[in-house]
């Protein structure tokens, strides 16, 4: 029985790991870039889509970026603008 509980501890700790080191790193990211706020506080388009004078082509791009709160540890919003 003690080896399923030592397995159990160290699958707990392996998979616990992804999460905190994301949330470590995605607030240090955050706080030096002006841009990485809380979309609900934006005000103007944050400039990432190229211009439609510069393009005359259709540009068809992929973001993502971190889920709310605390689930953006375990996973991501992603979307494609055409």
């Amino acid at each position: 029985m003690t080896r399923i509980f030592r397995y159990a501890a160290l699958a707990l700790v392996v998979l616990s790991a992804g999460p905190l080191v994301r949330m470590t790193f995605d607030s240090a990211v955050q706080a030096q870039d002006p841009r990485a706020r809380d979309w609900r506080a934006a005000s103007a388009p944050a400039g990432w889509a190229p211009a439609p004078d510069d393009h005359p082509d259709a540009v068809v791009q992929a973001y993502c970026a971190p889920v709310v709160r605390w689930r953006g540890a375990f996973g991501d919003h992603c979307w494609v603008a055409a």
